[in-house]
């Protein structure tokens, strides 16, 4: 069911406040992969709702005046309008911010606001789900598993849009959570490079620990630790599934935000554990994946079995810390693909794991290592979930305010 507007917005179609163009079939003859003056947008750089372009850029040194009519101006939408029928890989929606000189190539479209509406108003409402979800509505199937949406099709396309006051007013509060946002970005990154320069001075010695001067030695893996592989029961087994082991796959790890892993999406039972090669992985060891995702890791936080995608490591706490080798296998990842091999796929194995060479200090010195590297993980992964819920704040306004279901009130200072 449709949510009522409110009564002092209106109905309008799209072509009433925006105007709607589509590309233009520049020649490739005249392309050029150099940087000149003018950059054409095609479809590449137009992507899961960002402007990339950095992607395949093409230019070119001058253009007649029919071109110039498809040169793009500050406020203008861009929205792409072919794709792959059953994918939503089409109708990704962007802004020009401040980009200067760039041409709309064919096969997306614009939306230049009138009078009647503020362009970051159109803009934030394209980006909407309401209108989203009308804009494939209208697509139609093309040319072999391609879908089309024409530009006469979207100028018939229905939005609601409040007064140019109240428009105002939403812009302001959605702008100010995308400065916060943008900030917090900037920010992060920073973070990220201060930690990326920490662990490549301090895993090599390049810095040492203020107390620390002894030479670091150069070991072998399985002269540290000892390496469990992973593996699966048998799937068709009901009674090895669905009990209270946790059993880790390569995709989880990948998909992991922090450094640790604390549950799994399936589970085996003492059966499962008991007639397959899964082993019992102890907590805080490194849980390495040895296949496709080559080198991608975590800690365990507690008992955990994986597949057989894992050459797991599990320190000796004598001369090894988990952390350490946590961050020197982030920072050494080649060194995993340079004994992988494998023509479907890279994979390494437990001997080669083992054989592997790596240089390291006292365990009393990783420990202080360590410790620097996890107080600057930690202050990352705070400001991330900070930013994922100010992510969550500015799609809970974007969805209300610009549909009308929340008012912004009249006083606001903007």
């Amino acid at each position: 069911m449709t949510n009522p507007i409110p009564t002092d917005w209106k109905q309008v179609k799209l072509s009433d406040v925006s105007e709607i163009k589509g590309g233009y079939a520049f020649k490739s003859a005249l392309m050029s992969s150099e940087p000149d003056k003018y950059q054409i947008i095609k479809m590449g750089n137009v992507y899961n709702d960002k402007l990339d372009l950095s992607r395949n850029p093409s230019y070119l040194d001058e253009i007649n005046e029919k071109e110039c009519a498809y040169l793009l101006k500050i406020g203008d939408i861009i929205t792409s309008l072919t794709g792959t029928i059953g994918k939503r890989d089409y109708g990704y929606i962007v802004q020009i911010k401040d980009q200067k000189n760039l041409l709309l190539n064919q096969r997306l479209a614009l939306f230049r606001a009138k009078k009647s509406v503020l362009p970051n108003f159109l803009f934030n409402k394209t980006k909407h789900k309401e209108f989203k979800d009308k804009f494939f509505d209208i697509s139609k199937g093309g040319t072999g598993n391609q879908s089309n949406v024409s530009t006469s099709a979207l100028k018939e396309l229905t939005i609601t849009i409040p007064p140019l006051p109240e428009q105002h007013r939403i812009v302001a509060v959605l702008e100010t959570w995308d400065k916060a946002l943008e900030a917090l970005t900037r920010k992060i990154e920073c973070k990220k490079n201060i930690k990326k320069g920490l662990m490549q001075q301090l895993l090599t010695g390049q810095v040492r620990v203020a107390g620390f001067s002894g030479a670091w030695q150069t070991v072998k893996l399985g002269d540290v630790c000892e390496v469990i592989s992973g593996g699966t029961p048998l799937t068709q087994n009901p009674s090895y599934w669905n009990g209270s082991i946790e059993w880790v796959t390569p995709t989880e790890i990948t998909k992991l935000k922090g450094r640790y892993i604390k549950s799994s999406k399936r589970k085996i039972t003492n059966l499962g554990l008991n007639n397959s090669s899964a082993t019992l992985i102890k907590k805080n060891s490194l849980i390495l994946c040895s296949r496709a995702s080559v080198g991608v890791c975590a800690i365990n936080k507690k008992e955990v079995t994986t597949n057989q995608g894992f050459k797991n490591i599990i320190p000796n706490p004598d001369k090894l810390n988990v952390h350490f080798i946590y961050f020197w296998a982030l920072e050494n990842q080649s060194c995993f693909k340079n004994i992988a091999s494998g023509s479907t796929f890279l994979e390494f194995s437990k001997k080669d794991l083992l054989k592997l060479k790596i240089l390291i200090p006292s365990i009393k010195e990783q420990t202080a290592i360590a410790q620097i590297l996890t107080t600057a993980d930690d202050e990352i992964t705070a400001l991330e979930k900070k930013r994922d819920i100010l992510e969550d704040q500015k799609k809970y306004l974007l969805n209300n305010l610009i549909t009308g279901k929340i008012r912004t009130p009249e006083n606001l200072n903007i």
